[in-house]
């Protein structure tokens, strides 16, 4: 059963969960909407707890930056303040010199934002541009006058120089970020450049959350609202964070969430949160995959094995939220075995048109004969196929939402 967690803070600590991909979690804090100004101030951001990123050049000043996140349900705002007693900016806005870069995952790429502060006394305007050249619009922010801007959505981007360096502050709308989905991660990375030398433009330091090389190496943006159901949701298991082995983003019927193995339950964790037992151990669980069944529609795929009668099998279930509860949609034996004799099955997921059948075949047999297979077959599953009398058996998507055998291969 999914259960809804209400969300009413707007700021908080950064909290670093054990994530399962490569970049670190940055949780955003909800806010009402109209709270945040794009005009280079802090004033806005008290209460929130920056994320402190350090870059240690060698034998030189660490640099130093702050970072701020929010968000409301249209857009999410970020605030970046660099410590730097040297900006140093050209009309080239070449590579060497102090910028900021925003990494998105499109794809199978990263695009990157690059912003670099204006300096003033230089008359140097800020210059945003895509690395790529291609991207969403970028706009100039209401600035401190408050002016309000109209059009099209934009990015949003205003900065502002300070006696210690810069702050660089940002709206960045759902609706222009790649693969944003509610309730589940953003993948966005921040790298901040820091230039010390006029005369020899060169990188002095780096201080970013993770590599903006590819998407999957991205630090991701994690929204309070589902870290704060993350957190229900482990205190209800009464497990920790150490305890999820298995994560990805997906939607199974409830919606865009995260999908979760923690121990032995299958979690997801969106606008709601919930969980299902899979097996009584997690050693029990074999395989675990989210898998594509046609029509934009996910299953989460286990594989967990049973003991009991003498004997051991593997049963692949098929798990999806069908009106708010988790609802086996498949279930077979794929692997039966008594001592050192063995049978299996081998399962293949075909597209057909929308739709993904699931097809089944036996594998040669391991010491079983027609003459000393005994077993009886099972009724809470679909039995295990057996190759002496067996052949290729399809399963098909059914308008109830669960798998059911086809009338022909």
């Amino acid at each position: 059963m999914l259960r809804t967690l209400l969300c009413a803070a707007v700021g908080g600590a950064i909290a670093f969960p054990a994530p399962l991909h490569a970049g670190m979690d940055l949780s955003c804090g909800l806010v009402e909407a109209g709270s945040i100004h794009i005009d280079g101030l802090v004033s806005d951001w008290e209460g929130v707890d920056p994320i402190v990123l350090v870059g240690a050049p060698p034998g030189g000043r660490p640099l130093r930056v702050r970072l701020r996140c929010n968000y409301d349900e249209r857009a999410v705002y970020l605030l970046i303040e660099v410590e730097d007693d040297v900006v140093v900016r050209t009309p080239a806005a070449g590579p060497a010199e102090d910028h900021v870069q925003i990494g998105l995952a499109v794809g199978g790429r990263v695009d990157r934002l690059l912003i670099y502060p204006g300096l003033h006394a230089q008359k140097q305007a800020r210059r945003v541009r895509w690395q790529s050249g291609h991207g969403p619009r970028v706009v100039e922010g209401e600035g401190p006058a408050g002016r309000v801007r109209r059009g099209p959505p934009a990015i949003e981007v205003y900065d502002a120089l300070r006696k210690d360096g810069y702050a660089i502050e940002m709206r960045l709308p759902f609706v222009l970020l790649p693969g944003h989905r509610a309730g589940v991660p953003l993948p966005l990375g921040v790298r901040v450049v820091d230039g010390d030398s006029w005369a020899h433009p060169q990188v002095a330091s780096i201080a970013e959350t993770s590599p903006l090389d590819r998407p999957q190496d991205l630090s991701r943006l994690v929204w309070q609202e589902a870290e704060s159901a993350l957190t229900q949701l482990l205190q209800d298991l009464r497990a920790s964070r150490s305890d999820i082995w298995w994560e990805r983003d997906g939607d199974i019927g409830g919606g865009p969430a995260q999908i979760l193995l923690i121990g032995r339950y299958l979690g997801v964790v969106g606008k709601e949160y919930g969980w299902q037992e899979l097996a009584p151990s997690r050693a029990d669980i074999r395989e675990v995959q989210l898998v594509d069944i046609g029509n934009r529609q996910q299953a989460v795929a286990v594989r967990v094995s049973e003991t009991g009668g003498g004997g051991q099998r593997e049963v692949l279930r098929l798990y999806r939220l069908l009106g708010g509860r988790f609802q086996v949609i498949f279930a077979a034996e794929v692997a039966k075995q008594v001592g050192d004799r063995r049978l299996s099955t081998q399962v293949r997921y075909v597209r057909r048109g929308q739709s993904v059948d699931l097809v089944l075949w036996p594998q040669p047999p391991v010491g079983f004969t027609p003459d000393t297979y005994h077993e009886l077959p099972a009724s809470d599953v679909e039995p295990i196929l057996l190759p002496w009398q067996d052949r290729r058996v399809r399963y098909v998507l059914g308008r109830d939402g669960r798998y059911a055998r086809a009338t022909a291969p």
